[in-house]
């Protein structure tokens, strides 16, 4: 590929906010509510609203770039309404921060809002490569993964030092900082050659995706099933890091040792992340994703097993094999297997499982926290982990014997 149609580092700009935005969100809600005043259980039932809206605003936003014909909706002309609602909120949580109705009201829309920005991301790399230009999806994930540790422990030293209200001043920034890369990815990709390809020409011109998400689910069977699977992985992955803070406690650690921990957690799967096309460039996707899975069962154990800080940081370096894989392996196995038509829903319903899982962990987790010890739901999640692994390796395996 010529210079002209390299888009790696624009994307990586565009990853990285993104995955910054998503430590502040994910990352430290449990620290920033329960400095408010909430419990678990009240914590849990904020993600799970906010990613229960994320889950249903991501597909939806994903169908309407599928259906529009001719490029009427873009990921490029949503994502400057998108990224506003995400300021405005945050503004509001800045403006009220206190236990009550308007962060209970307002923090799961911030949740929603901010998950949503990715399912454009996605669908503007989608669209890049099905117009002939490069993204190293691998270096540009990376970045994002380098984004999280420097942002986990900044937002670590911030809580430790000064007070977690600093929490959502930092989201509003990195928001201006995901707007201010957009307009540079725009601006790079829309001057390149075949830009307007992906919507103008061929099927992004003519042809729409399924009529509904439920009608892909079922033309795509085993894509379905991977993807129930993967909700029950991610269950076990979003206890960990909804609720870290209650683990990190639970070994004798402290909100300090949980912005370092987290930091290295993203740390440890940048190097896979970042090299992944080098990685498994003689691996097909299907086994890399297959081994991905396993890995995560493994993990989750390895973290349920953990007596102590030390301990706990050792089996996050599982999550270089595991999460590190699964994010680049995901998104090129989507590609192959599904039709660039549907590629948007496809793409988005795969990130959107890890939102549903998010949600039941919340309000079961939430929950479980508050009654058993931390030990018992870290080792339930372990089970729910593997049988997910279970289920989501059929699938590929089912898919991979369809087309051999």
């Amino acid at each position: 590929m010529g210079q002209r149609n390299t888009l790696t580092i624009p994307y990586s700009c565009i990853q990285a906010p993104y995955w910054m935005s998503l430590c502040v969100f994910m990352g430290f809600t449990a620290v920033y509510l329960h400095y408010l005043g909430y419990d678990n259980s009240e914590t849990g039932l904020v993600l799970a609203l906010g990613t229960l809206l994320g889950s249903v605003s991501g597909p939806f936003l994903a169908s309407l770039i599928d259906k529009s014909a001719g490029g009427r909706i873009t990921a490029f002309s949503l994502m400057p309404a998108v990224l506003l609602t995400e300021a405005a909120a945050l503004v509001m949580l800045l403006l009220f921060p206190q236990k009550g109705f308007v962060t209970s009201a307002v923090y799961p829309l911030f949740i929603a809002v901010a998950t949503s920005v990715n399912t454009l991301d996605l669908r503007m790399y989608t669209d890049a490569v099905y117009s002939g230009r490069d993204i190293d999806f691998g270096i540009a994930r990376g970045c994002g993964s380098i984004g999280y540790v420097l942002m986990s422990f900044i937002l670590g030293e911030l809580c430790e030092s000064s007070s977690p209200v600093m929490i959502p001043a930092a989201g509003l920034i990195i928001c201006a900082v995901q707007f201010a890369a957009f307009l540079n990815y725009s601006y790079r990709f829309k001057r390149g050659e075949g830009s307007e390809k992906a919507w103008q020409t061929g099927k992004g011109a003519d042809e729409k995706g399924s009529y509904s998400v439920w009608a892909f689910l079922r033309r795509n069977r085993n894509f379905s099933m991977l993807l129930a699977g993967t909700i029950l992985i991610f269950y076990s992955h979003n206890v960990l890091c909804s609720f870290f803070i209650n683990v990190v406690e639970n070994v004798g650690g402290s909100v300090g040792d949980m912005g370092i921990l987290n930091g290295l957690m993203a740390l440890f799967e940048t190097p896979v992340v970042l090299f992944y096309s080098r990685i498994t460039k003689h691996r097909k996707t299907s086994s890399v994703l297959i081994f991905s899975f396993v890995m995560f069962s493994i993990k989750a154990a390895a973290v349920a097993a953990a007596a102590s800080v030390i301990q706990l940081g050792a089996a996050l370096i599982l999550q270089a094999p595991s999460f590190g894989l699964y994010t680049g392996a995901i998104v090129l196995y989507t590609d192959e297997t599904i039709a660039y038509e549907d590629s948007a829903k496809a793409q988005s319903l795969a990130f959107t499982m890890t939102m549903i899982a998010t949600v039941i962990a919340s309000i079961a987790a939430g929950r479980q926290f508050d009654v058993i010890s931390t030990g018992t739901v870290m080792w339930i999640s372990c089970g729910v982990c593997i049988a997910g692994t279970i289920i989501a390796c059929l699938g590929v395996l089912k898919e991979r014997h369809l087309r051999s």
